[in-house]
């Protein structure tokens, strides 16, 4: 079977399909082109697991962070009624060009439900998922965003000078697990990540997520830049819920 080009596979429309691990490991954030080895002992890893992130019913908004109700609410899917735990212990995410903090979570007994936002820390600076390209159509970057146009015309029209590359994975109690995930982008360059696991029952659960960080390389048409290549973690503690 002749398989499908990668580009091809990230042009398509994105937003009906829940990604698992083993989906974002069929496309390369090399589109490819070879990306060179980063000598980094969790870089052999990461580069098994960073693929395509699900961008699932984006939009732009300047208001307030969005949680794992907001989620819910443009799934169409409510939540459990479990309270929302937004004080979620947790340590790290502070990287040179970014923060990343676990901003809310949900969690039944069965599925865990989370979101991280994901804040630059220099003006004008948008962060995107490090398997686009930049001559990929905009919609691609954010579903909700007006259709035609590449996402370099829309950065550029944004006022946005700078671009860099993000990867997170997560890990569960030290180990990967399928996961479904979806981003809300900001107006400022943030964005707000959501990761719903399932069959989760025993706690408490500790969930590490690795993120890295490329700059563009406009030679090679990739995020694959190691000048600013980083990778550090977060790392936080959930509870389950109490017993009825």
């Amino acid at each position: 079977m002749m398989m499908r080009d990668p580009k091809e596979l990230l042009d398509r429309q994105l937003s009906g399909v829940n990604w698992t691990q083993g989906d974002r490991r069929a496309v390369l954030c090399t589109i490819g082109k070879e990306k060179p080895v980063m000598k980094k002992q969790v870089v052999t890893l990461l580069a098994a697991v960073m693929m395509l992130v699900l961008l699932m019913g984006v939009a732009v908004a300047a208001t307030r962070l969005w949680g794992v109700q907001d989620f819910a609410d443009r799934f169409g899917e409510p939540l459990p009624t479990v309270p929302v735990q937004e004080a979620i212990p947790q340590s790290g995410g502070d990287g040179s060009e970014m923060t990343v903090a676990a901003t809310s979570s949900v969690w039944d007994g069965e599925t865990v439900r989370m979101t991280l936002h994901c804040q630059p820390k220099a003006e004008n600076l948008l962060l995107m998922e490090a398997c686009l390209q930049l001559d990929m159509p905009v919609r691609n970057l954010d579903r909700d965003l007006p259709e035609g146009g590449t996402i370099a015309d829309w950065i550029a029209q944004a006022g946005f000078t700078d671009v860099l590359g993000v990867a997170i994975e997560p890990m569960l109690n030290g180990a990967y697990m399928p996961y479904r995930v979806a981003w809300h982008l900001e107006e400022d360059g943030s964005y707000t990540l959501y990761y719903e696991f399932d069959g989760v029952a025993d706690g408490p659960l500790d969930v590490r997520f690795q993120c890295v960080t490329w700059g563009w390389d406009a030679a090679r048409e990739s995020f694959c830049d190691d000048a600013r290549n980083e990778v550090f973690d977060l790392h936080c503690t959930l509870t389950p819920p109490e017993a009825p």
